[in-house]
């Protein structure tokens, strides 16, 4: 009998030499097909190699410059003595109450602790930066602006882990598996000479740069290193009272007052878009597309009894650093004696102040406040005050029956201590406790609602301004 070919008594097999004799072809034919850069993505070297993605890889690490208003983007204001945030009233704190305890251990802070990782995770995309670029085909005048911007974000980041954590490990290559990731910390002082040489490399890459509003700059990078000579100078960090760290500390702030800024002619606008680049050194527009970094920044201080959850406000501490409008202070050094001079009167404790005053602080029957918030639009003053019969039980109403919108009928909530019932019962929306009477005024937009996705409020991130150096 005749024997069958092999393709027909073996089509599996037949099957699979064929396929494999078609690759094979392929590949003979065309032996960089594994190399072929993905289609969905942009590769590594492909950053490197273009300045458009490159800059945009720099502008990445902007995202490690943390704004100082609450807990999870870095709580500096909420960290000392002029401002207090809201940790008794709801659970998310970050680790704020146990820091101001000084009961903080690694078990119990969350937000402090994601300081940590997330400007490591930056100061990473730095490094692979650093490395990458000295290999790069990218015209030299076209990335040593950008090594300028990334020194001074790298001696920003360091400096934010120093003021949070004190030394901390120097790192300045990316790692791979095969590293030894149990780094000692570095001390203070390394950290400090090592942030101020990324300052110097910012300032070298950076002269003769032209400008540009909302981007790391000559004048920012001198700005940076003036604020952290005036730290290391301060008797915080310099017990003996070094006078040669308050003479570098001088020449770079010199530097920075001669650099061509000018103080806004109006105070209050300083916070609101577009940014006041007369003054402002360096700052972050606010808005829909960028939403850095908290979609919730106008809500975080927006009055609680204007139904939202203030839960940054400033301190009586802060208040009397403002002076009265004939130059004095309200109170002695002690903070409790009346200055005899200034002409104070604590009955009637918001007259005659600072013009600067008013534009920074809401207080007990300031406005009115022309708010535009849909349906709970209106027109108040701000209002303080004790519920004579606190809400313990938690039970409803939250709402004060004996408190009523005269614009729009709407019952007010508590401005008082049990306005915590709120967080606490898991309603929205959610209302905390007000601990000072005061709310910030320079960072609220009541043009608009009270927290959106959508609404383009006006706030601007100011992060250096030249007020501060003079």
């Amino acid at each position: 009998m005749k024997q069958l070919p092999y393709y027909i008594t073996h089509p599996y097999k037949a099957s699979m030499l064929f396929i494999t004799a078609l690759v094979l072809i392929g590949i003979s034919c065309n032996r960089d097909i594994l190399d072929k850069r993905p289609l969905d993505a942009i590769s590594e070297d492909a950053v490197f190699e273009d300045a458009t993605f490159l800059q945009n890889y720099v502008y990445n690490v902007y995202n490690g410059m943390r704004a100082p208003w609450s807990p999870g983007t870095g709580g500096y204001e909420t960290l000392t003595d002029v401002a207090v945030y809201q940790p008794e009233t709801h659970d998310r704190a970050g680790g704020i109450r146990q820091y101001l305890d000084g009961n903080m251990t690694p078990d119990n802070v969350t937000d402090l602790t994601g300081i940590w990782n997330e400007e490591y995770s930056y100061i990473r995309k730095a490094n692979i930066f650093f490395e990458k670029v000295a290999e790069s085909t990218i015209a030299t005048t076209v990335i040593d602006p950008m090594k300028g911007e990334m020194h001074f974000l790298q001696a920003w980041m360091y400096f934010d882990l120093m003021r949070h954590f004190g030394g901390v490990p120097i790192i300045e290559n990316s790692f791979s598996l095969d590293d030894d990731f149990a780094l000692p910390r570095n001390t203070f002082d390394e950290c400090a000479t090592y942030v101020l040489s990324n300052c110097d490399q910012a300032i070298q890459f950076l002269d003769g740069i032209d400008a540009v509003s909302g981007k790391i700059s000559h004048g920012a990078a001198l700005a940076l290193k003036a604020r952290i000579l005036l730290y290391l100078a301060s008797p915080l960090n310099n017990p003996s009272n070094d006078l040669n760290k308050w003479r570098a500390a001088e020449t770079a702030t010199k530097a920075v007052i001669d650099a061509g800024y000018s103080l806004h002619a109006t105070h209050e606008d300083l916070f609101k878009r577009p940014l006041k680049t007369d003054e402002i050194i360096l700052g972050r527009q606010f808005t829909p597309n960028t939403r850095i970094p908290d979609w919730g920044f106008n809500y975080d201080y927006w009055p609680s009894g204007f139904d939202a959850r203030q839960r940054i406000m400033p301190t009586q501490t802060f208040v009397n650093m403002f002076q009265l409008k004939n130059g004095q202070y309200a109170y002695q050094a002690d903070g409790v004696t009346v200055n005899p001079l200034s002409g104070y009167d604590p009955q009637n404790p918001n007259i005659d102040r600072d013009p600067r005053y008013y534009s920074a602080v809401i207080f007990p029957g300031a406005g009115p406040f022309n708010i535009n918030d849909g349906a709970k639009s209106t027109v108040r003053t701000y209002e303080y005050w004790e519920d004579a019969n606190p809400n313990a039980s938690n039970n409803a109403p939250y709402a004060n029956p004996n408190k009523v919108d005269p614009k729009n009928g709407q019952n007010l909530f508590d401005f008082g201590r049990d306005s915590k019932t709120f967080w606490v019962k898991g309603l929205t929306p959610f209302h905390w406790r007000v601990q000072t009477g005061y709310t910030f005024r320079r960072y609220n937009d009541f043009a608009g609602p009270r927290a959106s996705y959508d609404y383009d409020y006006s706030q601007a991130i100011v992060f250096l301004r030249l007020a501060e150096f003079l």
